[in-house]
């Protein structure tokens, strides 16, 4: 019998299905991923950037969590009225800055594979849905620049 099986056999009255919510804080980072794609409703796009934790850490609850969780950082390149041209570019140059030493940084948005397994640190922040539909979550509030 495999370990599948021995699995769906667990009484999961006690499992909590939520994602795990890390405190708000600094915390190590790979990035696991980035990928451009449309945005749902078809008239931009958006840059997305699945980073994986480094370390073990806590969540809200005082759990464990173990590296590999993925926070996914989006970036809108669909421009609005309060979300500038300027406002991207510095998002982008912050994510940039925080991989590359200031000499070391491309001038332009370098190939995805340039960034892939890179380390960086990024400061967390809690989102609530004001809505109440959705669980709190984490989003990045900054990137750490490299020293």
């Amino acid at each position: 019998m495999s370990d599948s099986t021995n699995i769906l056999d667990n009484d999961m009255t006690t499992v909590d299905p939520s994602y795990p919510l890390l405190s708000a804080g600094s915390y190590a980072f790979k990035v696991a991923d980035i990928k451009v794609e449309p945005t749902k409703d078809k008239l931009g796009d958006v840059v997305m950037i699945k980073l994986a934790l480094e370390q073990e850490a806590r969540d809200v609850k005082n759990q464990k969590v173990f590296p590999g969780l993925i926070i996914t950082d989006r970036i809108s390149l669909q421009t609005t009225e309060k979300y500038t041209i300027d406002m991207i570019q510095k998002r982008l140059k912050a994510f940039q800055l925080a991989i590359f030493k200031p000499t070391e940084c491309p001038q332009k948005f370098a190939p995805v594979d340039q960034y892939l397994g890179r380390s960086l640190t990024a400061k967390l922040k809690i989102e609530s849905d004001s809505s109440g539909t959705y669980d709190d979550s984490n989003r990045v509030a900054k990137y750490v620049p490299k020293d």
